[in-house]
């Protein structure tokens, strides 16, 4: 629960700044704890507790049966529209990747590195050298995709001259 009131307070802070006149600055006044954002989030918590409780709609026998068979968005879509905030923040949660795949990439490479024969090695260690790992190939597959650091290269000083004497 812990983690959804924080999910809660940051896309009300979100929605609270991209609400204001002038965005650009309300980021930097506003904060979870602002008076709008706090009403906002006791909203969205109240329409999750009409959700939980299965009260209204959500008590119907082919409601809950579509919940098993459709894809979320869209159920969210047809049975979550009287529950106005809600509707906005599920499908920016449903949307999110639910793949393990890469914390098994991370398990792979920290159990490469620290096996049985490097047991001594420290944890705080090993997870920097999984960090290194993985950086390392981060600016691999950069380099493999032609992207290339900007460089800067100064020029002689007869090269600059002239440029001095037409300013």
């Amino acid at each position: 629960m812990e983690g959804l009131m924080i999910v809660f307070e940051r896309l009300c802070l979100r929605d609270e700044i991209m609400a204001s006149a002038n965005p650009e600055q309300a980021w930097r006044e506003l904060t979870t704890t602002s008076p709008g954002v706090v009403a906002r989030v006791a909203q969205a918590e109240r329409e999750f507790a009409v959700y939980q409780r299965r009260d209204g709609v959500f008590s119907r026998p082919s409601v809950l049966e579509n919940a098993k068979n459709m894809e979320p968005a869209a159920w969210w879509g047809m049975y979550g529209k009287h529950l106005p905030l809600l509707s906005a923040i599920a499908p920016r949660v449903l949307a999110q990747a639910a793949a393990a795949s890469a914390a098994e990439r991370n398990w792979s490479v920290y159990g490469q590195i620290q096996g049985a024969h490097k047991s001594r090695m420290s944890h705080g260690t090993a997870d920097k050298l999984v960090f290194c790992h993985e950086a390392m190939h981060v600016q691999l597959r950069m380099q493999d995709a032609g992207w290339r650091a900007q460089t800067w290269s100064v020029g002689s000083m007869s090269e600059r001259e002239p440029e001095r004497a037409r300013v």
